[in-house]
């Protein structure tokens, strides 16, 4: 009775395994398709990102950037930009496109900056006794912006964050935002496309960021440099 049962253990497990080995098979077949088809129009794959049982390709070639079925033309390109849960984590935005356009974007100012204000009279920061354009004295004594009444008056307070270049995405995001979502968003004239690479564990979504990133920023600069 004992061998009837372990020999139809086996048999299910057998079947589980060829059924798992032919699977596996069929999504390596249809990867290399996939593969075999954007080499054959001359494009090169930047990232798969995993979606379901299946992969969305990220591939470029001379003139357009393709993100599945959708193409974006490389030279409508204004900015691009890392989200993470959709907030901006690092930015670049094309110098030929901000020199056509008059009025700065938050990417050119830099995430959250605030925009310039007028500094005639009635303007924040400005003595209208002394005149326009003339910056009012600061009291830097206890109580006053930047000043840590714990250190004592004129003692500027420690900075809590420290300073990141543009465009640069830091290495050492800490475990506790590994689940995190990850994007891409191409701003074109024409409108936005939003790159979903997910919250995949161990660091699989943002490192599929940074590779389309990067690969859209050195474009932008190289287009920047002609």
């Amino acid at each position: 009775m004992r061998d009837a049962i372990a020999a139809i253990v086996a048999i299910v497990l057998l079947v589980v395994a060829a059924s798992l080995a032919t699977t596996l098979q069929g999504h390596r077949r249809r990867r290399q398709r996939q593969h075999d088809s954007e080499q054959s129009l001359g494009r090169r794959i930047i990232g798969e990102i995993p979606a379901g049982d299946d992969f969305i390709l990220v591939s470029e070639d001379e003139s357009r950037f393709y993100y599945g079925d959708q193409s974006i033309d490389k030279d409508l390109i204004v900015a691009v930009r890392v989200l993470i849960n959709g907030v901006p984590l690092a930015s670049y935005v094309s110098r030929r496109h901000a020199r056509d356009d008059s009025s700065p974007t938050d990417a050119e100012r830099g995430v959250g900056a605030p925009a310039k204000q007028d500094r005639g009279a009635g303007a924040p920061g400005v003595n209208n006794e002394r005149g326009v354009g003339a910056p009012a004295k600061q009291d830097r004594g206890p109580g006053a912006p930047g000043v840590n009444n714990e250190r004592g008056g004129g003692v500027p307070a420690e900075r809590v964050r420290g300073e990141r270049a543009p465009g640069v995405i830091e290495d050492d995001h800490p475990e506790g935002i590994a689940r995190d979502r990850w994007d891409v968003t191409v701003e074109t004239v024409t409108g936005t496309v939003l790159i979903e690479c997910g919250a995949i564990r161990e660091r699989v979504s943002q490192e599929l960021a940074r590779k389309i990133f990067d690969a859209i920023k050195r474009e932008l600069e190289r287009r920047d440099r002609l």
